[in-house]
């Protein structure tokens, strides 16, 4: 069974089964909902997302695109548009 581990700053450390946690690892109860997340008695609400404008500017074309009536032989076009998306989506959160 996984158990979750976080260090002396609440930072995640990782879940464990069969293996030790580095030494100092706190167990919490379960892993955290974003990455960012630090524990403290509870883990906290993911950060919010940086948005940049270019980007969603090209979200809304392909968005845009998307929504045209597309032919049941344009799996490949769908799936391009659905990959191109993704990519900016991921280009959206700033550290």
């Amino acid at each position: 069974m996984t158990k979750y581990y976080v260090d002396a700053e609440g930072v995640y450390v990782g879940g464990f089964d069969g293996a030790d946690p580095p030494e100092g690892s706190i167990e919490v109860p379960d892993a955290p909902p974003h990455g960012a997340c630090k524990w403290n008695n509870g883990w906290c609400q993911p950060p919010a997302y940086v948005l940049n404008a270019p980007i969603l500017e090209q979200l809304e074309r392909i968005d845009a695109k998307s929504i045209r009536a597309l032919r049941e032989n344009d799996q490949t076009r769908i799936t391009y548009l659905e990959a191109e998306a993704a990519a900016l989506r991921l280009q959206l959160v700033k550290d």
